[in-house]
């Protein structure tokens, strides 16, 4: 649940059982499934122990994708590559965004948001990713 992307095998087994077994899920598990599902889901799952299967957990927004489980591995890595061919400035300028902005308001995230970009905008990777689209080129990021 602490992944910016989850990509789970066909043959993974989900829940958080602690309940089960006298505990509850700190560590974030109550804040992070809150999170991505809601208070309702998030009491149904944390509250009976009852675990979840793949296609379940997609459809509740826990995991972004399930693949089989022979190509967990490289599915993962083909996510990666995607995202270590952009700008790493731009990509943690939107984590930050969307990290910091989903905490707040919409006025107080907007505004994140909008130093987030100017602090992108100043980049030399920025320079670099309009240049190499409009030249039809390939970018050459350096994280600068």
């Amino acid at each position: 649940m602490a992944c910016d992307i989850r990509i789970v095998s066909e043959k993974a087994v989900l829940g958080l059982p602690e309940v089960c077994i006298g505990l509850y899920p700190g560590w974030g598990g109550t804040q992070r499934l809150v999170r991505l599902i809601g208070k309702g889901l998030t009491k149904e799952l944390i509250f009976t122990g009852r675990r979840i299967y793949p296609g379940e957990a997609k459809e509740l927004g826990i995991a972004n994708k399930v693949v089989a489980h022979e190509d967990l591995m490289q599915e993962s890595m083909n996510v990666a590559n995607m995202i270590v061919k952009n700008s790493p400035i731009a990509v943690m300028q939107a984590k930050k965004a969307i990290n910091q902005g989903y905490e707040t308001s919409l006025d107080q995230a907007l505004a994140l948001e909008a130093e987030a970009w100017l602090v992108n905008f100043t980049t030399e990777d920025r320079v670099e990713g309009l240049s190499s689209f409009l030249e039809k080129r390939s970018p050459n990021y350096k994280g600068k």
